[in-house]
């Protein structure tokens, strides 16, 4: 099991062989750089992460 505590983290995620890069990853990877920026609340990353793992059919356990 892997814990992703910050938008850096799954920034990082993202970014290691993701397998289905489609419009959520992408979606996800904009929001997360938003975040690292302080452009954008967390829970901005964590929707569009949540939604990234949902679309390369990943589990995400909370």
């Amino acid at each position: 099991m892997e814990f992703i505590a910050t938008a850096e983290d799954a920034l990082a995620k993202l970014h290691d062989n993701w397998p289905r890069p489609e419009r959520a990853y992408r979606h996800a990877v904009e929001s997360c750089q938003d975040v690292v920026r302080g452009w954008a609340p967390t829970y901005v990353a964590r929707m569009a992460f949540e939604e990234a793992v949902k679309e390369a059919g990943l589990h995400l356990h909370l």
